[in-house]
């Protein structure tokens, strides 16, 4: 009963439906197969139609008859129910009902382990499968009239008046970009667009390392890159030493004293630059990490290197569908773990042909920019040079900015050092 009485309220009305992402339920909470079904339907027909689902909508999918007249009968009978309690109520107890049977599973396994005396194995199953329950079913509001937050405001634009640097969020170390986002606020999503090879890890690199060089605390997230090689292309920034020396170790005695200096300096600074290498990271992953890590430090920016290769908590649907989920956690993750979140995304193939890059350019999903506050786009200009020269020419728009103009500047890449710059104009 509780889950019909959950896929009730789906087909009323579709804020339900927008609710239950934010609370991070997925299709997994139910345990009936018709239900699963129905309720992926219904996010279809909201991310597709804004809408919520119709019988109309059922006949169309591409199943065999037999399962689409269960699920249409299925449809029919939770639209004619009357729920005695509330939405919230039925999401409560479905939650908990979810929370119940994944931690006997994690008990389970860990029992498996204890048996075979693998204790560490046990504790870590525990930490990593545990964690990511305790934000299901939470979400963060907050609420009141105009009236009831007036003296407050009043407060804050005061304090802004008196200190305007107080509302700048974290620089990036590019001019244009700052001037443009006043920084990067608590809360909010940066995308970076851009083909392959065009320099988007590059640029996420420098601005994280920028952050840091300046006493911010980063959590990167490189579902691409293996942490070594990370590490290496910061190595390579930090020191302006040839990634391919150290990578080689082929570096002079100069090169080497050097190497040592700024490695040296990595192990006294009081700034955190702390490095998780999961290849398919998933975003539930990411939340229990900052909660986890708050010991070591509370963390500025959290940088995921890219935005496909996440794993988002809902694994079904297309390509597209999860794309878009993965964008929606991570803002999600950006508003309530009050940092920002700055991540990657592939152009499309138009892009490379296109006179000027627009969000229509955004691959896979373009839902991606319905969830983030600044898009970034950055193309070289001449891929040819790239082969020839050391130094590329890069042009750079923000072509999406919830709270601030749009506008092109041109960056400068040093591909061998990492090094990437705004390039005086």
């Amino acid at each position: 009963m509780i889950e019909k009485s959950v896929l009730y309220f789906l087909f009323k009305d579709t804020k339900h439906v927008n609710n239950l992402k934010l609370k991070g339920v997925t299709s997994k909470f139910f345990t009936i197969y018709e239900h699963q079904a129905l309720f992926s339907l219904a996010n279809k027909a909201v991310e597709k139609y804004n809408d919520i689902l119709k019988e109309e909508m059922i006949q169309r999918i591409n199943v065999n008859n037999e399962l689409r007249q269960k699920l249409i009968l299925t449809f029919t009978d939770i639209r004619q129910l009357t729920p005695e309690a509330t939405f919230d109520f039925y999401v409560d107890e479905l939650t908990k009902d979810y929370k119940e049977a994944q931690l006997k599973k994690i008990l389970v396994k860990s029992i498996g382990h204890l048996e075979n005396s693998k204790i560490k194995e046990a504790i870590e199953e525990i930490t990593r499968e545990i964690t990511p329950l305790r934000d299901l079913g939470e979400e963060d509001m907050r609420e009141g009239t105009l009236a009831d937050s007036t003296d407050e405001r009043l407060k804050r634009y005061q304090q802004t008046r008196d200190n305007p640097k107080s509302t700048q969020g974290i620089l990036t170390g590019f001019p244009s970009i700052d001037r443009m986002t006043n920084g990067m606020h608590k809360g909010e999503l940066f995308v970076i667009l851009g083909g392959p090879k065009q320099g988007k890890s590059m640029l996420m690199i420098n601005m994280a390392y920028n952050a840091w060089r300046d006493g911010k605390n980063i959590l990167f997230i490189s579902a691409e890159l293996p942490k070594s090689q990370l590490e290496m292309r910061v190595d390579s920034l930090q020191s302006e030493i040839f990634h391919s020396k150290i990578k080689s170790g082929k570096m002079s005695i100069e090169d080497e004293s050097r190497y040592k200096e700024i490695l040296e300096a990595q192990k006294n600074s009081k700034a955190v630059f702390y490095i998780l290498d999961v290849p398919g990271c998933p975003t539930s992953l990411i939340s229990s990490k900052v909660r986890e890590l708050t010991s070591l430090c509370k963390f500025d920016i959290i940088v995921a290197d890219y935005l496909k290769l996440l794993t988002p908590t809902d694994k079904g649907g297309s390509m597209t569908e999860q794309v878009g989920n993965v964008a929606l956690e991570l803002r999600h993750i950006a508003r309530t773990q009050d940092i920002p979140v700055l991540t990657a995304m592939q152009l499309t193939r138009e892009a490379s042909k296109a006179r000027k890059i627009t969000l229509e350019h955004i691959g896979v999903s373009y839902a991606i920019i319905q969830h983030a506050d600044v898009v970034i786009s950055i193309r070289i200009q001449d891929t040819d040079e790239q082969d020839l020269s050391d130094i590329c020419d890069i042009d750079a728009s923000i072509i999406g900015n919830r709270n601030g103009p749009n506008g092109s500047f041109t960056l400068e890449g040093i591909f061998s050092r990492m090094y990437m710059r705004e390039k005086v104009q």
